[in-house]
């Protein structure tokens, strides 16, 4: 699923002034060589050099905490610490279950032409060049804004999903958080034509978002705070009501729904849990709602 660190490296919010197609294709197509994004993603984020990454205690029970970037980041990166806590954990807490089938995105019901209006998609098609533009028509808002967000990031690694494969095959037990029944409404209202017409208006180009990518997992590997919707004003058609309220949606009240799980999970200890970092940073944010319940969270 699409993080949301992804979509802040996506939406550029605020009316500046649109730059022409002609001029979007500013780099060249080498972000289609699985090599060449590779060696971008080992420039950006050779190793996690400080992890997002708690140790969580009440009543003498003591678990761990890490915040991950969903794609672009493997095992491998990860400090010894933080794979000291994994190894040692008797219970792992994802945010959903790979297998998990209980909903799934819907197909596109219409050509992503006409979900997007001929300029918007003039600027997707210029975005994603030769490539992908024959298949372009057939793809969804979503999976769309998934090729703009992963373009220049290795998409061989998932954190999360590795995470969870390799519990699995240790033989811990792995629970999730919330199910795809759950995630996937919230995520469809939100991640539809309008957000994706937002993001392409709002676009300067490939060179940006190549410089965004590499920038959010420098950010995410050094242990810089994520940015928030906190200063995101609005614009292209998205009011800062309409921020709040996508906030309140894909961050706050998720958040709310998964603490009473997390209480359990805690509250027996030894457990690993792996969430996207947008959750553990700004107001209303788990770290905070668990310390409002009595937990020690400390950063390791």
């Amino acid at each position: 699923m699409i993080g949301m660190r992804l979509l802040l490296l996506l939406l550029v919010v605020g009316c500046a002034h649109t730059v022409p197609i002609g001029r979007l294709a500013n780099l060249d197509d080498s972000y289609t060589d699985s090599d060449a994004r590779r060696a971008t993603t080992d420039h950006a984020c050779p190793r996690i050099e400080r992890a997002h990454f708690w140790r969580v205690e009440k009543a003498g029970h003591t678990s761990y905490l890490l915040g991950t970037q969903h794609v672009g980041v493997g095992m491998d990166r990860l400090p010894d610490s933080v794979v000291k806590a994994f190894d040692a954990a008797s219970i792992v807490a994802v945010e959903t279950l790979d297998d998990d089938n209980s909903a799934s995105p819907a197909e596109p019901k219409r050509p992503l032409s006409k979900e997007l209006g001929r300029v918007a998609f003039a600027r997707f098609v210029a975005l994603i060049g030769k490539e992908y533009a024959d298949d372009a028509e057939f793809l969804s808002p979503l999976a769309a804004m998934l090729i703009l967000a992963t373009m220049y990031v290795d998409t061989s690694n998932f954190l999360d999903s590795e995470l969870e494969k390799t519990a699995h095959e240790r033989n811990k037990r792995v629970v999730a958080l919330e199910t795809s029944e759950e995630v996937v409404p919230v995520i469809e209202r939100w991640y539809g034509a309008r957000l994706l017409r937002a993001v392409l208006m709002a676009s300067r180009g490939r060179r940006e978002v190549r410089d965004n990518a590499i920038e959010s997992l420098h950010n995410y590997c050094t242990g810089q705070d994520p940015d928030t919707f906190a200063d995101m004003k609005g614009g292209y058609g998205f009011s800062s009501a309409d921020m709040r309220a996508m906030k309140h949606d894909l961050l706050d009240a998720r958040n709310q729904a998964w603490i009473p799980r997390l209480e359990e999970i805690l509250d027996e200890g030894n457990a690993f849990v792996a969430v996207g970092v947008a959750h553990l940073y700004g107001e209303g944010s788990v770290l905070d709602l668990l310390r409002a319940r009595g937990y020690v969270v400390s950063r390791m």
